[in-house]
């Protein structure tokens, strides 16, 4: 897949892209179901604990959905107020474009009372793309790999995504939040308020 700037444009106006089905055919509603069931597909994996961020930031739309994997439940062992560190891979699944990022990530996790989980986290920057956290992550990659191939899903080079945009926010017609300073991954991991 290329990310000329018609196609960028595209994705930023929430118009699927790609080269097969529900995205070569701009279906909106089947791209995101067909994203869905990626998703659904890692997150019910056996090997690893998988978190789901919220569908948006705040009160917009998000075109990526946004996974945590780490090698165990958040919960583990956690006193009431304690906090913790846990390292992990995040995991952005886009859903206009058949396309995925991942990248180290740690969740500051905090027990606030009995049963019930807080957890903190950034995003990852386009410095950190396709890199693993510290420790041996091959079988989870091997697992992300695996589901991303079956759905047709490619991971985005960190050289692509960190290629600057020839156009600017205002020429799309709205503000979008980004990542970084309007990269293609910023054109293609976004999120609109």
């Amino acid at each position: 897949m290329t990310f000329d700037d018609t196609t960028l444009q595209a994705i930023i106006d929430c118009k699927p892209q790609g080269d097969f089905g529900p995205f070569a055919a701009s279906d909106e509603e089947a791209a995101e179901n067909y994203a869905c069931q990626l998703r659904a597909a890692i997150a019910a994996s056996n090997q690893f604990a998988v978190y789901q961020q919220a569908d948006e930031y705040g009160s917009g739309y998000a075109s990526f959905f946004d996974l945590f994997i780490s090698k165990q439940p958040l919960q583990t062992a956690l006193a009431d107020g304690e906090n913790r560190d846990v390292d992990g891979i995040s995991l952005y699944i886009n859903r206009l474009a058949p396309i995925a990022v991942f990248g180290p990530q740690q969740v500051a996790v905090k027990q606030s009372w009995p049963g019930t989980i807080q957890g903190w986290r950034g995003h990852v920057p386009v410095s950190q793309l396709n890199q693993l956290p510290s420790g041996d992550w091959r079988e989870e990659l091997a697992t992300i790999n695996y589901w991303l191939q079956q759905y047709g899903y490619t991971l985005l080079d960190p050289t692509t995504a960190q290629q600057p945009l020839s156009f600017s926010a205002a020429d799309v017609g709205y503000e979008w939040n980004l990542f970084g300073t309007a990269t293609v991954y910023d054109a293609l991991f976004y999120w609109v308020d």
